[in-house]
């Protein structure tokens, strides 16, 4: 058998300068934010075009416009990377059996977290939960990567075309798949992405702005 089971292509938007020390380390420094949706570890997305979102939307979080192609590609780049692992050291929460393992392990424990400061300040628990487990229980040793399908609501808090504004649950919500790697020794190969991708670029844009903005609306943010 060979020795790694799983083989997933990960893609990772950042800053330039960050891009350039992690190929230059050829390592990540793992995400520690008290709000990380899977706990601590290295995010990655599935696959190219989410990966172009999170730098369009992280653009527009600093700079508070929708940026042009030349402008995104010039402050922010993709990172592509192969990871491999074991089948069962991958923890899919979006699998019934994972999440009914991790609902209940929380209930279970719950009296050993609710008075702890940072679990009460939380609005959302679930990375803390994740870690908390991960790091006082035996139920998660093993395990290398944490996976789960998450929803993103593409109208980033504007005020969207009259035409689709509650009236649909397709055109502004998109399901991505968050991959959270806790460690990073199944990290194999780290790469720039150099390949034009103006034109998914342009896919994306007509998505999240110029179609559900309308045509005459305030596209930007």
């Amino acid at each position: 058998m060979n020795k790694f089971d799983t083989t997933i292509v990960g893609y990772h938007g950042t800053e330039n300068q960050s891009a350039n020390l992690i190929l230059s380390n050829n390592k990540y420094n793992k995400s520690n934010n008290e709000d990380d949706w899977l706990g601590s570890g290295i995010y990655f997305y599935d696959n190219l075009e989410n990966a172009i979102l999170y730098n369009i939307r992280n653009y527009i979080n600093k700079n508070k416009i929708y940026p042009k192609y030349v402008d995104l590609i010039e402050e922010r780049v993709i990172l592509v990377n192969v990871i491999k692992c074991k089948e069962d050291e991958i923890v899919d929460l979006n699998e019934f059996e994972n999440l009914r393992k991790f609902l209940g392990l929380w209930k279970i424990f719950y009296d050993k977290v609710k008075n702890d400061e940072e679990y009460k300040k939380l609005k959302l628990k679930d990375g803390y939960m994740i870690n908390w487990l991960y790091e006082n229980t035996i139920y998660f040793k093993g395990c290398k990567i944490f996976k789960n399908v998450f929803n993103l609501d593409l109208r980033f808090k504007r005020n969207i075309s009259k035409i689709f504004n509650k009236k649909t649950r397709i055109g502004y919500n998109l399901n991505q798949i968050f991959i959270c790697v806790v460690d990073d020794s199944c990290i194999k190969s780290i790469r720039l992405y150099e390949s034009d991708y103006e034109k998914e670029f342009e896919i994306i844009k007509d998505v999240t702005n110029n179609i559900l903005m309308g045509m005459g609306e305030k596209s930007e943010i």
